[in-house]
């Protein structure tokens, strides 16, 4: 199965990640979530804003897959990164 690299609009899946990683000869799963935390030092945070340039980040993620797998045997990897709001 191929890498799973991609910037997706709107909520992401983990369902589908999840799936994505399964593998019988695989001895776990790491999934990684991050999120918006409400505060940071007493200031309310509504959300965040950046901009991203899709060939760039994509190029990253593709070279990041490539350095963990000349790193570790992986036998399935997903790079899923949410854009938008």
């Amino acid at each position: 199965m191929e890498d799973w690299i991609e910037l997706i609009e709107g909520p992401l899946d983990l369902g589908r990640v999840a799936r994505h990683l399964e593998d019988p000869d695989a001895g776990g799963r790491v999934i990684f979530a991050g999120h918006v935390r409400p505060e940071e030092e007493g200031r309310e945070i509504e959300g965040l804003k950046y901009e991203h340039y899709p060939a760039m980040a994509l190029g990253q993620m593709r070279r990041l897959a490539e350095e963990l797998r000349s790193q570790w045997p992986i036998l399935r990897l997903a790079l899923v990164h949410r854009v938008g709001f």
